[in-house]
């Protein structure tokens, strides 16, 4: 009983990745455009605490021999205004972005390396009454070939 879910911070990266180092299911180096990625290179979010969540889901075909896994963050964003929904624009044009993220165990996942990530849905809301959330919620999405990976902290993290 050591786990607690949800998502602590968010990073984005205008991909494709032109090659990534793994071992062991975990990143060590990522480039794009064959060009080294550091920490300066990411978009961050920090999020509310306890409103935002990542699921995987395997999908198998036995009668087709397939597998593929589909990823979908969930990020919510309280407080609607100009200036983050033009990120959010910018965020829904593009095809090609890598997406790591930070759960509540301090662990760092990445995403999209291979195929990409894409946001899949966008709402605005403002609530129905005084208490309800007047904000944005994201979801960015990837069909890959294999789970999600770790990530070392350092490629995001000075």
């Amino acid at each position: 009983m050591d786990s607690s879910g949800s998502i602590v911070k968010v990073w984005v990266l205008n991909g494709p990745a032109s090659s990534y180092t793994e071992t062991n299911g975990n990143i060590t180096a990522l480039e794009v455009a064959d060009v080294a990625v550091g920490p300066s290179d990411w978009f961050s979010w920090e999020l509310p605490r306890q409103t935002s969540g990542y699921t995987e889901v395997a999908n198998v075909s036995i009668e087709n021999g397939t597998l593929f896994y589909q990823k979908d963050l969930s990020v919510v964003f309280n407080k609607m205004d100009a200036a983050k929904r033009n990120e959010l624009l910018l965020a829904t044009k593009s095809q090609d972005m890598i997406v790591a993220f930070e759960d509540a165990n301090g662990v760092y996942w990445t995403y999209g390396l291979d195929k990409g990530c894409f946001t899949s849905a966008l709402t605005a809301t403002t609530g129905t009454d005084f208490a309800s959330r007047n904000g944005y919620e994201l979801t960015i999405s990837s069909q890959e070939q294999v789970p999600a990976f770790t990530i070392d902290s350092t490629l995001l993290i000075a």
